[in-house]
């Protein structure tokens, strides 16, 4: 019965047989890949990497869109590049670790995972009508998810996971349970509630500009709130406090970015900020500065693990600090297999120069955002885009932090870099501010005669 997770790829030969590959990626790859877990895999034949229902839908979309298609949408960029060196020293990491066959295994993963959706999605967010559907398609998918986590959350039932995995003829991890507060953390098709945390908490931004664009159409417009509504409470239900942080955080900063008076708004954000490092910080700084041995709380507990984690594994990394251990060569702490960081696993598997490429990655799409959203007014809608992508990506950053970067969360954030990448690569405006509006129609009316200026 493993073999269902095959399934998808039929699914992808009926939609790209009846339209285009863009098509078949934006209304069927993209529910595959948020609905389904990306944990089950199967095998087909020997040499080939295993094939979950995610990458089964994808791989012939992507085939399609390049011989078929012509690669339609994509233009050649700087990041394009970089995103490609940083997975062929992945590759370089492994091979020097392992073996040629595993690395190519590696590889492999790590394109079809990162690569191929982030080039696809990015090619296709240039062009105005399809940007929007594609977000339209992702906080809709999240919304629905959003409903069964409800249910998790409050029945304690999984309906993402469970029918699968009572097909499924072998064990398969994440079926654990994991509670707080005497509630069932929710994680959906995510595997683990961080994991569902995180990508709400990248795609709750996206809702909120879907919410508020002047876009949609009036009968469907009382929708677009409960599906921010629901993108919100999908991060709760998660129960995981690094992702309700990374939300608030890219909240605060679309609140600085769409308003009109940003001086007023960045003097609260400031208010804000020094009361949190004034009198909360020094009290979380101290809640989570312990030893495992001395925490009071589960919650403490885990806290100290990540404290003690990363001075535990420093001198592990500095052992092969360039290109590291590879996937599966890692020399594990006792009592600590989990490694509970991104940024510290990424530095143990593939080294600092993989680390460092992730966190330019990061940083230049950051740094570009920033540059596209400046040039435009505060209430045009593509700048608005910009500052929820921001808000997202540096949320992504800050829950990597405290969370190893796993199941679907791996392609939402090469998809956002995509997005980012081609929102601010798009030539043409989605929607132009009311101040340009206004700008336009006078210069109209002035052409017309209906207005005149004296010189004097």
């Amino acid at each position: 019965m493993d073999k269902i997770a095959v399934l998808p790829l039929f699914g992808s030969l009926y939609f790209i047989s009846q339209g285009s590959a863009k098509k078949a990626f934006i209304y069927y790859f993209l529910p595959v890949l948020t609905f389904m877990p990306t944990y089950y895999q199967t095998k087909l034949v020997p040499g080939i990497p295993e094939l979950s229902f995610w990458s089964a839908a994808l791989i012939p979309i992507f085939i399609v869109w390049v011989t078929r298609d012509g690669m339609e949408g994509f233009k050649f960029t700087i990041f394009d590049g970089i995103v490609l060196l940083y997975l062929l020293c992945i590759f370089y990491g492994e091979f020097s670790n392992s073996s040629y066959k595993i690395a190519q295994k590696v590889f492999f993963n790590e394109v079809i995972a990162r690569f191929i959706p982030y080039l696809m999605i990015k090619s296709f967010f240039t062009d105005q009508k399809t940007r929007v559907e594609i977000i339209k398609v992702i906080v809709i998918c999240g919304a629905i998810i959003a409903v069964g986590m409800i249910w998790e959350f409050k029945q304690s039932y999984n309906i993402f996971d469970k029918p699968i995995r009572n097909l499924w003829p072998t064990w398969v991890p994440w079926e654990r349970p994991m509670r707080r507060w005497g509630f069932k953390r929710a994680f959906a098709s995510f595997a683990h509630p961080i994991c569902a945390g995180y990508f709400y908490a990248v795609i709750s931004p996206m809702a909120f500009w879907y919410w508020k664009g002047d876009y949609i159409p009036k009968k469907y417009k009382k929708w677009a709130p409960k599906i921010y509504a629901l993108s919100v409470i999908g991060c709760l239900t998660a129960m995981s406090r690094a992702p309700m942080a990374g939300l608030a955080l890219s909240l605060l900063i679309i609140w600085y970015g769409w308003a009109k008076d940003r001086k007023k708004v960045m003097s609260y954000l400031l208010v804000i900020f020094t009361i949190f490092f004034v009198v909360f910080f020094p009290k979380i700084w101290a809640y989570v500065n312990v030893k495992r041995t001395d925490a009071e709380t589960v919650d403490q507990r885990n806290a100290a693990y990540r404290s003690e984690m990363i001075e535990n594994y420093r001198s592990i990394v500095e052992e092969r600090p360039y290109f590291g251990w590879g996937r599966f060569g890692v020399p594990w702490v006792e009592g600590q297999k989990s490694i509970d960081n991104e940024y510290l696993f990424t530095a143990l598997t593939s080294g600092k120069v993989v680390l460092y490429l992730f966190d330019f990655l990061m940083i230049f799409q950051g740094l570009k955002l920033l540059m596209f959203v400046f040039k435009h007014p505060y209430n045009n809608e593509e700048a608005r885009l910009g500052w929820c992508f921001l808000g997202a990506l540096l949320s992504a950053a800050f829950i990597m932090y405290t969370v190893y970067a796993g199941t679907q969360t791996v392609q939402y954030l090469f998809m956002l870099l995509g997005m980012s990448e081609g929102l601010c690569n798009s030539k043409i405006l989605l929607k132009k501010g009311k101040s340009q509006e206004k700008q336009q129609k006078l210069a109209l009316e002035v052409g017309n005669g209906y207005h005149f200026s004296r010189t004097l």
